[in-house]
């Protein structure tokens, strides 16, 4: 079944007008809005042609960029406010270089079918992407497939064969923040928690933040308990249920009294785990995350360093720009400093810890 900008206005409850502007990129629509109108167009698998560009130029002055998104839609991923800000912040810099963006959700579990050119975006197989840009973590095969074509810039995951671009949060900097405010509040054991993704591959990111971590207790003259770090370390992995009852156990056996945790949406989980057992947060275990999820009802708010998302979009669709112009530069690593966010997870340890 074919779709058209009709069917994509309905689904958003916007105007055909809308979904024109934000696919040709105009100056007046909002970076959110245009951003929406773009997931939304991969998601019912919405093609762009030719014409489908508006007037503003013509075709052969428009650089078209694809973006691929590892996941089925953004609601299907652990944190889908962080996608969706940074397509917006990829849009909005798109469309003040007059660029279009061909937007594609591929399920993890069909990565690897990108492989076969037969399976891959027409913009892909056509060589008319002159770029990419990822979003999520992506098979290494096809990463090195895509980086044959053209240039490709990653958001937040690295890669190591081949190497590629990548824009992320400066993990270093965020944990160090994080640690030196677990011990103003008085916190000497504090451990670390991590959730197992699917198949048990941990995503680049999560390495990154762990060592950011253990970089900061060791600047701040604080011991690394590896008797506290779950799913990070080789050895035994836990499942979501059985984290919470791990936590309980170090708390209780090793006089951890605070944690870190590698995401938000870890932390969230972790809390409420624990308030469903009857433990308090923050009056018995505190907490952190990273990210700056929105605060699920009922929980309280998490304290964290919030990622400046919709800053790496931008900085991603720059570094594209400059790596499509000059192919032979370094590959580089560029972070950005997140925010903290001090919120209500941090409590003075309510037992004695050296």
């Amino acid at each position: 079944m074919s779709i058209d900008q009709e069917e994509i206005a309905r689904t958003l409850s916007v105007s055909r007008s809308t979904v024109s502007r934000s696919l040709s990129g105009h100056p007046s629509i909002h970076p959110e809005t245009r951003a929406r109108v773009l997931a939304a167009a991969a998601d019912l698998g919405y093609r762009m042609r030719e014409h489908n560009r508006g007037r503003r130029a013509a075709p052969q002055r428009v650089s078209t960029i694809g973006v691929l998104i590892a996941t089925p839609s953004f609601e299907n991923s652990p944190h889908p406010e962080a996608g969706q800000e940074m397509l917006a912040g990829l849009s909005d810099a798109a469309a003040a270089r007059d660029a279009m963006l061909d937007t594609h959700f591929v399920d993890p579990d069909a990565l690897r079918s990108l492989t076969d050119p037969a399976c891959r975006p027409a913009g892909w197989r056509s060589r008319q992407w002159r770029g990419a840009v990822l979003i999520y973590q992506h098979a290494p095969e096809v990463i090195s497939s895509l980086a044959t074509d053209m240039s490709v810039v990653s958001l937040v995951h690295q890669y190591a064969a081949p190497a590629l671009d990548c824009i992320d949060t400066d993990p270093a900097h965020g944990m160090e923040l994080l640690v030196s405010r677990l011990m103003a509040a008085g916190h000497r054991r504090i451990g670390f928690v991590n959730r197992v993704y699917r198949g048990e591959v941990q995503p680049s990111w999560i390495y990154a933040r762990f060592a950011g971590f253990v970089q900061a207790l060791v600047k701040q003259g604080q011991t690394f308990l590896a008797e506290a770090t779950l799913n990070v370390l080789p050895g035994a992995h836990f499942s979501n249920e059985q984290l919470i009852d791990e936590v309980l156990r170090i708390h209780r056996q090793h006089n951890v009294t605070a944690f870190v945790c590698g995401a938000d949406h870890q932390a969230y989980h972790l809390m409420r785990g624990l308030t469903e057992r009857g433990v308090s947060v923050p009056g018995q275990i505190s907490l952190t995350g990273f990210d700056g999820t929105p605060v699920p009802d009922g929980l309280p708010k998490l304290t964290t360093i919030r990622s400046p998302l919709r800053e790496l979009g931008v900085a991603a669709f720059r570094r594209l720009v400059n790596r499509i112009q000059d192919p032979g530069q370094p590959v580089r690593h560029i972070l950005h400093h997140g925010r903290f966010v001090d919120g209500d997870t941090i409590a003075p340890p309510t037992v004695t810890t050296g």
